[in-house]
């Protein structure tokens, strides 16, 4: 249904799967997953270039110390905080906030108010229904200085975030936003593991407009640059898997 566009001969496995099943939904490895390779006879190594034919790729998607929900203040210098069971942290500050959505292709294979994409530079949200297309990107601030992606600066359908702290180390590919933790949803009608995984590894995007109650994020398609300019903060749920109240809840990093 789809082939990525910066993927070039043999640069690329493509599958049978359903756009937005299986591995490309709720069964969907984290970013940053270690990817390990198996030959014939069953021994594994690392691939230092492209993996022979009949070898075997396997991701492995090991748990790690989300958060339960991020909260992003929708304004210049506006905080980044992640929500643990020990607490809030702040992660950043806003650089440049969100105003409109875009054509992003990829969200037509998913919902409103659920992620379309992670990985170490963006986070794509996506805001129109399945079957049609709207949506809008997170990026870090040293994305954003990127040669492709210069224009962010100057249009609405990016939000731009950078470190909590003059001088502080950027947040691309680091967790939990732009590693180990989001996964494409919603998936609705894929079963997993157990009953708690099924419901819960399913990040949900929600909105604030104007300051008011936290809300379902408005269907919108298409570019229109001012749609969202009354969103005043965004939060979004982080996946999980485990009962909560069975090996408790995730800790903050400082809290340890």
């Amino acid at each position: 249904e789809t082939v990525a566009p910066a993927a070039g001969p043999g640069a690329a496995v493509v599958t049978d799967i359903k756009a937005g099943r299986a591995i490309f939904g709720a069964w969907s490895p984290p970013v940053g997953s270690r990817v390990i390779f198996e030959d014939k006879d069953g021994e594994p190594y690392m691939a230092e270039g492209p993996p022979h034919r009949g070898d075997v790729m396997k991701i492995l998607a090991a748990p790690s110390q989300c958060p339960f929900f991020v909260e992003l203040e929708n304004r210049p210098g506006g905080r980044v905080t992640a929500w643990y069971g020990g607490g809030p942290k702040v992660l950043g500050r806003v650089i440049r906030p969100l105003g409109g959505t875009g054509r992003f292709d990829g969200t037509i294979f998913q919902d409103t108010g659920r992620i379309r994409a992670n990985h170490p530079g963006v986070i794509d949200v996506c805001t129109s229904p399945e079957g049609l297309v709207g949506g809008f990107q997170i990026i870090p601030m040293e994305h954003a200085f990127s040669r492709e992606m210069l224009g962010a600066w100057k249009m609405t359908q990016w939000m731009i975030v950078g470190p909590a702290e003059m001088g502080g180390s950027d947040l691309k590919g680091s967790g939990p936003l732009f590693s180990g933790g989001l996964l494409p949803g919603p998936s609705r009608d894929e079963t997993l593991w157990d009953l708690w995984s099924t419901y819960g590894r399913k990040p949900l995007v929600l909105v604030r407009l104007d300051g008011g109650p936290w809300t379902k994020m408005p269907a919108l398609t298409g570019r229109q640059d001012h749609a969202l300019e009354g969103v005043t903060h965004i939060r979004i749920y982080f996946p999980f898997t485990a009962e909560p109240q069975g090996a408790g809840p995730a800790r903050s990093p400082a809290a340890k």
